[in-house]
């Protein structure tokens, strides 16, 4: 594809801006967009054990992975529907309950794996026309001319095997820039776009776990003093006893946590959660990170030409054209 006037270039090949891009290429045939990755290419590999990080898929998501035809993919690998949603406090003084029966829907949502999802959606964008894939893409600098984003690399320049010349590390140009390099991007740096940050102080602990009883497809979530403890249910590997498990806590907490041995974490699994779903029999590899929140106060970047017309740097949430 010829990278000197896209339409559309995203930052950022992760599930947002595979999902973004997508979008684009289904709803917009007639145009060309690339997908600017700064990670070197790689296949993503299913395992065939489960991925502790997962997504809550609402109705309004899975349709939009519909559309994009991505979804069938994820159905038939691992994504599993939750009918019900059970909610309670660490004193007992409160608690609600969602069923889908109550909304007259087939399910409330559906818990699915990343690596599920990226895996669908880097399958369905090598088989769009008018996508590339840019991995090795380290975005470096932009400049505006002539109404197009000039994106430079990072790089140095590599020689021609063709003509012995050596040659500079490859501009794209395009019409819209969408950033979807995550919580340090680097297109918000370089635009200088401010954002109200928010540490809470805690760390989330992820893993997977196997419960003595049927997690009956329903999404449970204990509030503690310390912080949320949430169990996720998982389907696809012939049970409906496993569940990913999200627990966020003080961060001296947090790490007394995850100091501690399997068997030991899985007792302290099972008090917290209440024997909800009876014995923790076993947990998986526990994996952290920080609670942290990121607000962006300016989605419009600066216009270089009076005669321009004012680029807007969209969220993907904002960007559905």
């Amino acid at each position: 594809m010829n990278r000197h006037r896209l339409d559309f270039a995203i930052v950022g090949a992760g599930m947002v801006g595979m999902a973004q891009a997508a979008l684009l290429a289904v709803r917009h045939p007639g145009m060309r967009l690339a997908l600017l990755e700064a990670s070197p290419e790689t296949t993503p590999q299913l395992s065939p054990q489960y991925e502790p990080r997962v997504v809550a898929l609402t109705q309004a998501s899975r349709e939009l992975l519909e559309e994009v035809g991505a979804w069938d993919d994820i159905a038939s690998r691992r994504a599993c529907p939750y009918v019900e949603m059970r909610v309670w406090d660490a004193d007992g003084t409160g608690s609600v309950s969602f069923n889908s029966r109550d909304v007259q829907l087939p399910n409330l949502g559906h818990i699915v794996e990343n690596n599920v999802i990226v895996a669908a959606l880097r399958a369905r964008l090598e088989t769009l026309p008018n996508v590339e894939l840019v991995n090795g893409f380290r975005l470096e600098s932009w400049w505006r001319d002539c109404g197009l984003w000039h994106l430079q690399p990072r790089g140095e320049d590599r020689l021609n095997e063709e003509d012995g010349l050596r040659e500079q590390p490859e501009i794209v140009r395009t019409r819209l820039l969408i950033g979807a390099d995550g919580a340090r991007s680097k297109v918000r740096d370089l635009l200088h776009i401010r954002s109200q940050d928010t540490d809470y102080h805690q760390t989330a602990l992820v893993c997977v776990a196997r419960s003595e009883k049927s997690h009956r497809h329903t999404a449970w979530q204990r509030f503690l003093q310390t912080g949320p403890l949430a169990f996720l249910p998982l389907a696809g590997l012939g049970d409906d006893n496993h569940c990913a498990v999200v627990w966020s806590a003080d961060e001296a907490l947090a790490q007394e946590l995850l100091m501690l041995d399997d068997q030991a974490f899985a007792l302290n699994l099972e008090k917290a959660f209440e024997s909800r779903l009876g014995k923790v029999e076993s947990v998986s590899e526990r994996f952290s990170f920080p609670c942290a929140r990121a607000m962006r106060n300016v989605i419009v970047a600066p216009v270089l030409y009076w005669w321009e017309t004012p680029p807007t740097v969209s969220t993907p949430s904002q960007a559905r054209v």
